[in-house]
């Protein structure tokens, strides 16, 4: 047997009875400890997502208590206040009067100041009803006979949660917080609440990443389905997925599996002790497995440790029947190469491949140059290659596919950064929010794909105006965000000026549809030399970004609110 084929034989025995036993042990001992870690770890993240829902909870409940403790909300008088009983829904106008104003105006900021509120409201026992916003369409509402309002009323002194019940004005489904107004002979005479929808408390949980493609949910005590990062499953009852997550109402704690369009999915929850709730981790087996698998990769990296050793102890089997030889076939070689004479003998005394070697090792040599020169070039090739892929795998990674302007993933991490610039230079930056008017118009008259071209025009208009160094990006639907940098508030002002003046200016014409469309903006400013921080933390730029775009978005719906076609500064 020749020498390759003797090595070869003794490295494939050697690495599939190593890769067989530690694979084999790798299989049987450690896939259900890993598991283990792994449901111990989603554990932990259920408890801490228990923790900040529950303070979430307690929160707005303490805060529906004050509500119930204020003056102007705890008044009598209600005789003036707005009914929705036995109304004319065609003829009936709001009236409200100004005590009653400044109870909504009290509703209202509880509202804005709590994003996952939706609305906050006051009944009576008069049948007159104070909410913190209009409602989106006028009709006959009685507070008395809603569920809330008589959850309130049987249980005074206490803060009650409702089970979910559908809203009468919009196509949601409610949970509200709510407490009695209680005179001081113990009567009550109201109800104070607020509601959180379904809609809400998904987009809390939205943010909670479970894996690269898990989500999170809440199922109430009968199964159904509050949240859900799968929005589709909303409302819906945990056991129409599976006869198996039954063990979910069932149990306290634990997991379970359900299979969906063929692709098994596993269940970790955990019942909230303070909510009842049941909080739900979802993750596809895959990712599981693939997890698994990992851990599994580790062990074959200190395999290949192993190897490295096998390797070592071989290499001292080499030197002695195979280096030894070869060094004086080399040396050989070597002599014959300075003296030019061929009588040399070459002493080495074997019947395998180094006797073919001292024949051939010329031409070989020539030959190992050439392939190397080769592979050279291949490997440069191909690694210039990888570089222009990574650099176009950046590009689309931040990049609106819609209208090629930077998407919302850059405009967050860029308007971080331009934050930090503007307070280590003292200089201003300014941020301008942008909305197309009535866009949900165009798409319905002229379709969505017609919507679609609308879009790329108003982003080449921003191209046109902006300067440079200014960045745009598609927030959403037709929001945009316009940053710019070392910008004041008056310069912001005569940008905006500019592009409203380019909108109208403007007519979009494809095909045989030819149109008119208005633009309205917000802008806000931030002074760089006003913030007190020298060390910016990522806690406070992630604060002072969602602050200076509430600012801006603020000044938007102002200018909605004045005509629209406009602008709008803060105040």
């Amino acid at each position: 047997m020749k020498l390759k084929k003797k090595l070869l034989v003794l490295y494939v025995i050697s690495i599939a009875l190593t890769l067989l036993i530690v694979g084999y042990h790798i299989a049987v001992r450690l896939d259900k400890e890993k598991f283990l870690t792994i449901e111990k770890e989603l554990d932990r993240q259920l408890m801490h997502l228990d923790f900040a829902l529950t303070n979430a909870v307690k929160a707005a409940e303490a805060d529906v208590e004050a509500l119930a403790l204020n003056e102007l909300i705890r008044t009598r008088d209600d005789s003036g206040f707005t009914s929705f009983v036995d109304i004319d829904v065609d003829s009936f106008e709001y009236n409200i009067p100004p005590d009653q104003q400044k109870i909504v105006n009290i509703l209202n900021a509880y509202r804005e100041t709590h994003p996952y509120v939706n609305s906050v409201y006051m009944g009576r026992e008069n049948g007159t009803f104070v909410r913190s916003h209009p409602t989106e369409r006028i009709i006959e509402y009685d507070p008395r006979v809603r569920p809330w309002y008589i959850l309130g009323k049987e249980n005074p002194g206490k803060v009650m949660r409702t089970s979910p019940y559908s809203s009468i004005t919009q196509p949601d489904i409610n949970i509200g917080v709510v407490t009695a107004l209680v005179d001081e002979k113990g009567k009550v005479y109201g109800v104070v609440g607020a509601d959180i929808t379904l809609e809400n408390l998904t987009d809390y949980i939205q943010d909670i990443k479970v894996g690269r493609n898990g989500w999170a949910a809440l199922v109430d005590k009968n199964g159904m389905i509050l949240a859900s990062g799968d929005k589709s499953a909303l409302s819906t009852n945990v056991l129409d997925l599976g006869q198996s997550l039954e063990d979910i109402l069932k149990t306290k704690k634990g997991y379970t599996t359900f299979t969906e369009e063929g692709h098994k999915r596993y269940v970790f929850f955990y019942t909230s002790a303070y909510l009842g709730w049941k909080l739900c981790l979802v993750m596809p087996s895959e990712e599981i497995n693939r997890e698994i698998s990992s851990f599994v990769g580790e062990i074959l990296l200190d395999l290949a440790l192993v190897l490295i050793v096998l390797s070592i102890i071989t290499f001292i089997g080499l030197q002695r029947f195979v280096i030894r030889p070869v060094k004086k076939l080399d040396e050989g070689v070597r002599q014959i190469e300075e003296t030019g004479k061929l009588d040399v003998h070459i002493d080495v005394k074997s019947k395998d491949e180094l006797g073919d070697l001292a024949e051939g090792f010329n031409s070989m040599e020539g030959e190992l140059k050439k392939h190397r020169n080769h592979l050279e070039e291949l490997v440069e090739e191909r690694t210039d290659e990888l570089a222009k892929a990574n650099e176009k795998l950046e590009e689309l990674s931040i990049t609106d596919p819609l209208t090629g302007v930077f998407n919302r993933r850059y405009l967050m991490s860029r308007l971080n950064e331009e934050i930090k610039r503007a307070q280590r230079n003292k200089h201003s930056l300014s941020l301008i929010t942008a909305d197309l008017d009535h866009f949900k118009e165009i798409n319905d008259t002229a379709g969505h794909s017609m919507g679609d071209e609308v879009l790329k025009q108003m982003a080449d208009v921003f191209r046109k105006v902006v300067r440079e160094t200014d960045i745009i990006a598609r927030y959403g639907g037709d929001e945009f965000f316009v940053i710019l940098p070392d910008t004041s508030r008056e310069g912001a002002s005569i940008l905006a000026g500019k592009i409203v003046k380019k909108i109208n200016e403007g007519v979009f014409e494809k095909g045989e549809v030819s149109l008119k469309y208005t633009i309205s903006l917000g802008i806000s400013t931030l002074d760089g030399a006003a913030i007190e921080q020298t060390v910016l933390s990522d806690e406070f730029i992630s604060s002072a970004r969602e602050d200076f775009m509430k600012k801006a978005d603020k000044a938007l719906y102002e200018a909605k609110e004045e005509g629209r076609n406009t602008f709008r500064t803060e105040n």
